[in-house]
């Protein structure tokens, strides 16, 4: 396989001195190109990092401001709802007359007779029926 190779001639070339002078080409490149930056795009290099800063700063804060606000918004609610539904307001009985406690116990009663007279009618189909109790709580527990 060696033999083979050794007759080929390359077919790739470089100039002369090519090597001797790729580093002078090189740093004259970069020189070339870091002094063609305008004014704005020097500042933009400089910068970037500092205001990549200040973009995240101003994200963390606007984060945890609006989780606060989420979080306290929710305890305050629940805190409301929690006092709304314990709260047990003092009613001074000077407020209402006499005559506002008998109009609530007569509603009161006129509601009781008219499940008392359901219930008589609840008690005669289970009768008539012969439903017992243990059958009743039976269908009422699984439904």
């Amino acid at each position: 396989m060696n033999k083979k190779f050794k007759n080929t001639k390359n077919p790739f070339t470089v100039p002369n001195n090519y090597f001797d002078n790729l580093p002078n080409n090189i740093q004259n490149k970069l020189s070339k190109d870091s002094s063609e930056h305008s004014i704005l795009q020097k500042i933009i290099l400089y910068a970037k990092p500092q205001l990549t800063l200040g973009f995240m700063m101003i994200a963390f804060a606007s984060i945890t401001y609006i989780t606060i606000n989420t979080v306290w918004n929710k305890f305050h609610l629940a805190k409301h709802q929690i006092n709304e539904f314990a709260n047990i307001d003092e009613v001074n009985e000077s407020d209402f007359s006499e005559q506002h406690y008998l109009n609530i116990l007569l509603e009161e009663k006129s509601v009781t007779n008219k499940t008392d007279e359901n219930t008589e009618e609840y008690i005669k189909y289970l009768v008539d029926e012969d439903i017992d109790y243990s059958t009743l709580m039976n269908e009422l527990y699984y439904y």
